[in-house]
Parts: structure tokens; sequence; C-alpha cells
């Protein structure tokens, strides 16, 4: 009964995956025809105080007491989501620039594309009543290896976009450079290799109970 559905599944994310590959490729090319116009990206400043806070200053800006928030228009900073992170917005941008600053799309869409086409046979097998089949546990092996290579770098290109901004724009001085790894694609990766561990196991048992059947097979 979970034959159909889980085969579909498997179409399913490799159709995803497609898409998002296709959508980041053309994000890419996009990208690179707007050289010289407005271009954002990811800076890291440096933590400050006891609870992780980051601290910017910018020489010959004081604020008595309030926030400095960004202006409507480009060439600024302003927060983003994530702990110790600005977000940096210049014109007059270089075509690497363009290229790092949309590289985000491109990388996560093929390495879920390549992620699709490695589970695509093991959902496959799944469906056929066979999910311990000869080669299962190393294609999980490699989605676990795509998952944390994937996660790891889909941040890296507007981080480092971030630091040629800063440096263009004399700003390099006021924030940190060094771009930040993230720790949670890592951990994921580890626990699909358990899973990798697992079917490895169940491979081995289904390997010998074959061989052991042909024995008795033989002795008929």
């Amino acid at each position: 009964m979970t034959g159909p559905w889980v085969r579909r599944l498997a179409n399913l994310l490799v159709a995803i995956g497609v898409i998002g590959a296709a959508l980041g490729v053309l994000d890419f090319v996009n990208a690179l025809t707007q050289v010289s116009a407005s271009v954002k990206a990811t800076v890291r400043v440096a933590p400050s105080g006891c609870c992780g806070d980051a601290r910017v200053e910018l020489p010959g800006v004081t604020l008595a007491d309030g926030w400095l928030l960004p202006a409507n228009g480009p060439d600024g900073l302003s927060a983003s989501p994530s702990a110790g992170q600005l977000r940096i917005e210049a014109w007059g941008s270089t075509a690497p620039e363009q290229a790092l600053a949309n590289a985000e799309l491109l990388v996560g869409g093929v390495g879920f594309l390549l992620g699709a086409l490695l589970i695509r046979p093991v959902l496959v097998a799944l469906s056929e009543g066979r999910p311990f089949r000869r080669g299962n546990a190393r294609r999980i092996t490699l989605v676990a290896v795509t998952v944390a290579v994937t996660g790891v770098l889909v941040p890296l290109p507007s981080q480092l976009a971030g630091l040629r901004i800063a440096q263009r724009t004399g700003l390099e001085t006021e924030l940190v450079h060094g771009v930040t790894v993230p720790l949670a694609p890592l951990l994921t990766g580890a626990l699909v290799l358990a899973v990798a561990a697992a079917f490895r196991a169940g491979e081995r048992l289904t390997r010998e109970s074959e061989e052991m059947a042909a024995d008795l097979q033989g002795l008929v």
C-alpha cells in the first residue's frame, strides 16, 4: 500500500530539485546583468557584552539615546535575523560581488537536486518492499555528505560578498572580517550518517539471509 505514494514522493523531490536548481541558475545569471547597480550581502560583526550582542561603531556618528535605523535608499546597514550579522547594501556593485551575493539559491538548489537524485533509488526500493537493497547505505551516506556540505556552503557566498562590499565602501575597519560556519547542517548530516549505518547493517543481514537461503536450496 505504501508503494505508490513513496514513489510519487521520490519523483516530487527530484522535480523540486530541478526547479530549485533552474531558478538558482536564472537568479545567478540575472545578477550578473546587474553589475554597477545595488547589491546586498551579509557581514559579521564582533559580539560585545554578556549576551552576544554586537556593536558597530561609525566615526562621526553619535546617538545620545536611541537606535540607528537604515534609510529607505541603498548604501546602508540593516539588522538581519542572525545575531551578530548585518545586511550591507551599496551601489556600484562589481561582477564578483553580484555573483557571490546571489549564489545562495544556486548552491541550495543544486545541493537539493543532488540529494534528491541520491535518495530516489532508496525510496523506490522502499516502495518495492526492499529497503535494504545493495547500495542504499552508500547512497544515504552520500546524502549525509551532501546535506552537510550544502548547508555549510549556502551562507558563505553572501558573507564573502559582504566582506568585498565592506572593503570597497571603506567600512572594513568598522566591521569584523570573517565568516561563520553553521553547525546545524553538520549535525543533520551526522544524524543521516546514523541512518546510513542502520541501512548498512540491514544490507549485511539481508545478504547473509539470501546466502543462507541459497545454501539451503542447494542442499534440497
